[in-house]
This record gives structure tokens, sequence and C-alpha cells, in this order.
């Protein structure tokens, strides 16, 4: 049997998690010294309301090699085979835990793969693994098939406030404050495994109109799905939806909420997507 284990960074509901037969693994989030269990301990909902009266920005912590060693010795007892797909190791030092714990089993039946993305083109991959599962192919050829994705996954996604990106110093003080006057909406994408600023728009409809030229210049593969998401904002992620309907021909549209590793950065508000390149 093929086992699908992935850490809380995908965006998964735990209830589609387990239908789905994905194995999450919770990252820890500390609001000062407080712990919580991502999407176990603290809800989508909560952790935006938190995070709207911080006066500091949470930390999150990477998944140990001893977790992912107890996540994984059950299966490999069973003969089972594991893939496991990970945040981005630019990101996190997760990947590193699992590889650590994979090494530990001395087996060729554990396959371990950096996501090089977050949130939701980290899920969309998840998807993407259990659909060929699903599918029937061997565990190999899925992990061989993950890694050369993992190259043209595209995320893209508007924020609807600069004030987080200034919490943790991706944006200057100065230039946030100016930007909230002006009603600025920076624009963000995954590219090589991190996160980099590709643009600033004023108001939704912009940035509708700068997604549909990005996916002019990078256009979606007709043979996945794609993965819309929202920072308790599921209006704005539903009005993109409609925007962007036309730019893709595979209607397999997957939905989920935005969770902390990608929304402590960019807060409440945003809207984004992500999809495999032609």
């Amino acid at each position: 049997m093929i086992r699908i284990i992935t850490d809380s960074s995908c965006d998964f509901d735990p209830e589609q998690a387990a239908q789905m037969h994905v194995d999450v693994l919770p990252i820890h989030i500390y609001f000062g010294e407080t712990e919580y269990l991502d999407r176990q301990t603290l809800s989508v909902t909560d952790f935006y309301n938190k995070l709207e009266t911080a006066e500091k920005l949470p930390t999150t912590s990477q998944i140990t090699p001893y977790h992912f060693v107890q996540a994984f010795q059950p299966y490999v007892d069973a003969g089972d085979e594991i893939i496991g797909i990970f945040l981005s190791s630019k990101l996190s030092g997760t990947f590193q835990s699992a590889t650590i714990a994979a090494q530990t089993f001395q087996t060729d039946r554990i396959f371990v793969i950096d996501s090089l993305n977050a949130a939701l083109g980290h899920h969309l991959l998840v998807q993407i693994a259990v659909q060929l599962r699903d599918a029937g192919l061997p565990a190999r050829e899925i992990a061989d098939k993950l890694r050369e994705l993992t190259k043209k996954v595209r995320l893209v996604a508007c924020v609807q406030t600069m004030k987080y990106l200034v919490m943790g110093g991706r944006v200057s003080p100065a230039l946030g404050k100016i930007g909230g006057i002006l009603g600025i909406n920076p624009l963000i994408e995954v590219t090589d495994g991190s996160v980099e600023s590709v643009g600033k728009v004023r108001g939704y409809k912009a940035a509708h109109r700068w997604m549909l030229q990005y996916l002019e210049k990078h256009p979606a593969s007709s043979r996945y799905p794609v993965v819309f998401t929202h920072s308790v904002n599921e209006n704005g992620r539903d009005d993109m939806v409609q925007a962007l309907d036309g730019a893709f021909l595979n209607k397999q549209y997957l939905y989920c909420d935005l969770g902390c590793t990608v929304g402590t950065h960019i807060g409440p508000g945003a809207i984004g997507f992500a999809y495999i390149e032609e």
C-alpha cells in the first residue's frame, strides 16, 4: 500500500485529509509563549483572529526527525511504501527533518519530496499525488512525477494589507504607510521555493487583470487541477475564480483556506491561486 504523508503547511482541512487517506503532521505555532498545533488545537479562523490583535508575528517550528520517525514507523513495519511531500526547504527545515528520519530506516520504500512550495502550491502537489496513487501508479513513478512537477508549480496571491509584510520585515514601515494610504495591494508568487514580491496594484479588479496577464505569459496545463485560496475572504476568492475562469481549460477547481505558513506574513483578506504551468 502507498501512504502519503505531508505537513500542515499544505492547508488541508483535517476531515478532507482523512477522506483522501493523507496523513498530515501539524506544524507548531507560537503566539508569544503559547504553543498551538496547526489546525488541531488552533483553527484557521482562530489563527486570523489572534493574528489581527498580535503585537508581534507568531512563529512556527519545523517538525522534528523524531516526529517523522514516529509517523513512518508503522508503515515501514507494515511493508507499505511512503511518499512524503513537504514544505519548501527554502522556507523551513521540515523537509530536511523528514530526509534524516527516512535515512534511519535504510529502505528504498520511502520517497521524500521537497515541494519547493507552500500553502496552495504544496496543496496542489499533494492532490496530484492522491490522484496518481488512486490511479494505481507505483510509488517510485509517482515520486518521479512529483519531482518533475515541483518545477512547474505557479502560485500567485494578492495581499489586502501591507501590515504583516511590515511586521515581518519584508516591507519598510515607510513604504507600508504609503501603501496603506494609496490602497496598494502587493502581489506575491513562490519562485524556486521562496516567496517573492512581483508587483503592486490598487484594488482586486486590477489584481484580476494582472493575474490574467500573468496567465497569458505562463499558461496553465490542461492536465492538472487549479487550486484557489483565500484568507478570511471567501467572497474575494469567488470573484477571482469568476474573473479567471476563461484562462483555464481544466475546470477541475480545488479550494483550500490559507493557513498559518503564508498567512502569517500576508494576513487576512488575501486571495490566490496555484496551478501547473504548461
